[in-house]
C-alpha cells in the first residue's frame, strides 16, 4: 500500500503498476452515498454531524452491545471506528456513542476536510413511488409519496396496488358479500399480506377476509 518511494533527495527508487478494475456502477455508488448521507442527517448516526462538511456513514452494534462502530466519510476521508473489548463485555452505551467519537475525532481534521461530492451520473433517475407499495404513486396514494432515486432501468413501472377502496360490511366489519345488506364503502391500504399489528399504520390496513 504505496503510491511511491523516493531517497530523501527526491530520487524515485519504487513506483507501483497500478491496475484499475471497476466494481461498482457509478449510479448505484451516487445513490448509496446519498442513503448514508441521510443516516446522519436525519437517522442515528446525527451525533456524528461535523458542521459544515456532509458526513455520510453507518452504526452498527453486535448482539448484547458487545462491539460498536461507526463507519463514515466525507468528500475527502473515510474513516472506521469500534468500540469494545478483547473479550465480549457488554458496553453501557449504543451505536450512537461511536458516531459521536467518529465525529470528535473528524472534526479535529483541519485540512481540507470539506469539499463536495460528484454529481448524479447520467444513469441515475427520479421516480415518485408509493411508500406503501413501492410502485409508482397514483391519486389515492395521498401522503403516502416520496421521491426516490433509482438507476436507470430499475425504477418501478407499475402503479400502486396497495391503496384500494373496498366495500365493507357495517355489522361484521369485513369485506363484503352480495349477501351484506348494511355496507359502507371505506379506502384504506391492503397489502399482499396481513401486517403484524405493530407496524404504525396498521389501523390503515383493509380487512383480508369476506364477511362469513
Amino acid at each position: 500500500c504505496y503510491t511511491k518511494v523516493t531517497t530523501r533527495n527526491g530520487d524515485l527508487l519504487l513506483q507501483p503498476v497500478v491496475e484499475e478494475t471497476k466494481v461498482l456502477d457509478p449510479g448505484v455508488a451516487w445513490i448509496m452515498t446519498d442513503v448514508l448521507r441521510t443516516v446522519v442527517s436525519e437517522g442515528i448516526g446525527r451525533p456524528a454531524a461535523i458542521s459544515g462538511v456532509s458526513v455520510g456513514g453507518k452504526t452498527g452494534t453486535t448482539d448484547q452491545e458487545y462491539d460498536i462502530w461507526f463507519c463514515g466519510f466525507t468528500p475527502s476521508y473515510s474513516a472506521a471506528l469500534w468500540i469494545g473489548n478483547d473479550v465480549n463485555i457488554s458496553l453501557s452505551q449504543y451505536s450512537s456513542a461511536a458516531a459521536s467519537l467518529w465525529g470528535s475525532v473528524m472534526s479535529q481534521i483541519n485540512a481540507n476536510y470539506g469539499g463536495s461530492y460528484p454529481a448524479a451520473p447520467s444513469n441515475v433517475v427520479t421516480a415518485t413511488i408509493d411508500t406503501k407499495s413501492g410502485l409508482l404513486a397514483t391519486a389515492a396514494s395521498g401522503k403516502d409519496t416520496r421521491t426516490e432515486y433509482f438507476t436507470s432501468g430499475t425504477q418501478p413501472t407499475e402503479s400502486d396496488t396497495a391503496h384500494k377502496t373496498a366495500d365493507i360490511c357495517k355489522d361484521s366489519g369485513y369485506l363484503a358479500t352480495p349477501s351484506c345488506t348494511n355496507i359502507e364503502k371505506k379506502s384504506g391500504i391492503m397489502r399482499p399480506y396481513i401486517p403484524n399489528t405493530k407496524v404504525g399504520d396498521y389501523k390503515l390496513e383493509l380487512p383480508h377476509y369476506y364477511c362469513n
